[in-house]
């Protein structure tokens, strides 16, 4: 994760970053949903609820490797069980079996 991302997370959900930010190896290493929304062809999402944050985290990806070989974490914040529902009955975003 670049400091970038850190920072863009930390300015743009303030208060999501503190809650979740030790724990996005977990939503990435163990998600309970993948996605991708309509017309960004260049981020993935995943999403996993953890027991002690009251919300489900959505950790967006980017699908095109970096100059070191790796994917970079572009977002991370909570989102609502309402907007998991929508985005699973929309068919943008699928169960990880």
């Amino acid at each position: 994760m670049s400091k970038a991302a850190h920072r863009h997370i930390a300015l743009d959900h303030p208060d999501d970053y503190p809650r979740i930010i030790d724990r996005l190896g977990e939503v990435i290493s163990r998600p309970a949903y993948v996605g991708q929304k309509p017309g960004i062809s260049d981020n993935f999402y995943v999403v996993r609820n953890l027991r002690d944050v009251s919300s489900p985290i959505l950790v967006a990806v980017g699908i095109e490797l970096s100059t070191f070989g790796s994917y970079n974490l572009r977002s991370a914040y909570c989102i609502s069980k309402e907007d998991v529902d929508r985005y699973r009955q929309s068919g943008h975003l699928f169960i990880v079996k």
